[in-house]
């Protein structure tokens, strides 16, 4: 018997209004960050403004960087992996083509829905060794981390002098152009037709979406990426958020045939 897998479905622009609400109630509880937090690395490795010899926060004694980020992308390999997870889908749009799977939140305090203890007491992931790749990726002790705990007032705050230090160690850090923003929209409908070899004068027609992958580095101008047609490929926003433009169009030429679909859901997901 294969596994159930609960999706939510939700349009993306309500997605968003809804991160921005419960964004704002979330920082009327919280310390505002003192460094750039989009300057500061997630890899230990990476660390800049954190000393070498800093200890390492226990996990299970934080959670912080859980319950911080708003968005958590899924990838199509963390799909495969997890039982839950929130789809969203084209905005202005009858089918239900998806754009994009997180992890849902909780509505009250924002957290992650998977998170399960007390903050900086003691804390749990439920779906540790599903959660998606992102989450693997984060390094307890990277810059971001510290970062995090001194919003929730888990580490004392930077002095002034900590503070302009950090700050020039992270502007001498040459930082490559980055895609800051993507969107998947509609590029129109398209007719296909198929003919039998027993029969070619029956050819059957049926109509499909084109699909455009548009990416948004510093300078803010739209750049093209990639078409596709909806139900032959599937993509997803976040594929590309922080690769450079050569990145993202090297991602496609090497896995578009890895992210050609069937159409139908396997039985056994509940949509809502």
């Amino acid at each position: 018997m294969e596994n159930l897998v609960r999706i939510t479905r939700i349009k993306r622009e309500a997605f968003y209004q809804d991160l921005i609400e419960l964004n704002e109630r979330k920082k009327k509880r919280l310390i505002d960050p003192q460094l750039p937090l989009l300057k500061l690395s997630k890899y230990i490795a990476e660390r800049t403004v954190t000393p070498q010899d800093a200890p390492v926060p226990e996990c299970v004694t934080c959670g912080v960087c859980c319950a911080y980020l708003l968005f958590v992308p899924v990838s199509l390999t963390d799909s495969e992996r997890l039982s839950e997870f929130v789809e969203l889908t084209l905005d202005d749009s009858d089918a239900e083509i998806a754009v994009d799977r997180v992890l849902s939140r909780n509505a009250e305090t924002g957290h992650c829905s998977n998170l399960a203890g007390t903050l900086g007491e003691q804390i749990g992931c439920t779906i540790y060794n599903e959660r998606p790749q992102v989450c693997h990726d984060f390094d307890a002790g990277s810059d971001r981390c510290h970062e995090y705990r001194r919003i929730y007032g888990l580490e004392p705050r930077l002095t002034d002098m900590e503070i302009v230090t950090a700050i020039c160690s992270l502007e001498s850090i040459e930082i490559k152009e980055r895609i800051l923003d993507v969107r998947i929209v509609e590029a129109g409908a398209f007719s296909r037709c198929s003919f039998s070899a027993d029969e070619p004068e029956s050819g059957a027609s049926s109509e499909s979406v084109q699909l455009k992958i548009v990416v948004y580095l510093e300078d803010e101008i739209p750049h093209e990426i990639h078409r596709f047609e909806a139900g032959r490929e599937i993509w997803f926003e976040t594929d590309f958020l922080s690769l450079s433009l050569a990145e993202a169009k090297e991602l496609i030429a090497s896995a578009s045939g890895a992210r050609v679909i069937v159409a139908c859901p396997a039985e056994g997901q509940d949509d809502q």
